[in-house]
C-alpha cells in the first residue's frame, strides 16, 4: 500500500510541476490583455482575454486540488459501481478507462475495469479532490457478465 501511496503522490506532484506554471503564464497573459485593452481599446482582445482567463481558471482549480491533495490523505469510499464506460483522456490522445462510484469519477487502469462489472460493489483507496486512484479492491461481486457474442 505505501508503494502506491508513493505512486499517486508522484502523480500529484506531475499535476502541481505541470498546472501550476500552466497557471501563472495563464495569468500573466491575462493581466498583459488586460492592460492591452485599456491603453488600446476593445477589438478582438476581449474574446481573447475571455478564453484565456477560462483556460486560467480551469489550470488554477486544477493545481488548488492537486496541492489540497499533495498534503492530505487517502480516503475510502466502497460503494456499488453504478456506471462504468471508455473514453478518451490527456488531451483527447489517449484513451482512458472510467468508474462511476458513490457519486464519484475514478479512472483506473485497463485490467481493473476488465475485471469489474457493473453493480460489484468495490473498496476504492482515493484522494478526495482530484479523485487519484491509489487502490481499488473488489469487495462483493454482483455483476452479470454478458455473454460474448459468437464472431460470424
Amino acid at each position: 500500500m505505501k508503494e502506491q501511496t508513493a505512486a499517486a503522490r508522484r502523480s500529484l506532484i506531475r499535476d502541481v510541476i505541470f498546472y501550476t506554471p500552466v497557471f501563472f503564464a495563464l495569468l500573466a497573459l491575462v493581466v498583459t490583455n488586460v492592460i492591452g485593452i485599456i491603453h488600446e481599446g476593445a477589438g478582438i482582445g476581449v474574446a481573447f482575454l475571455g478564453i484565456i482567463a477560462l483556460l486560467a481558471l480551469l489550470a488554477f482549480y486544477q493545481s488548488v486540488q492537486s496541492l489540497r491533495d499533495l498534503f492530505s490523505t487517502p480516503v475510502i469510499t466502497e460503494a456499488a459501481v453504478a456506471r462504468k464506460w471508455k473514453g478518451r483522456a490527456e488531451f483527447m490522445v489517449f484513451s482512458g478507462y472510467y468508474l462511476y462510484v458513490n457519486k464519484n469519477v475514478f479512472r483506473i487502469a485497463r485490467q481493473l475495469y476488465d475485471e469489474i462489472e457493473l453493480e460489484d460493489i468495490v473498496s476504492v483507496t482515493h484522494f478526495r479532490h482530484t479523485a487519484i486512484v491509489v487502490a481499488l479492491r473488489l469487495v462483493e461481486k454482483r455483476g452479470k457478465r454478458q455473454p460474448k457474442k459468437p464472431k460470424r
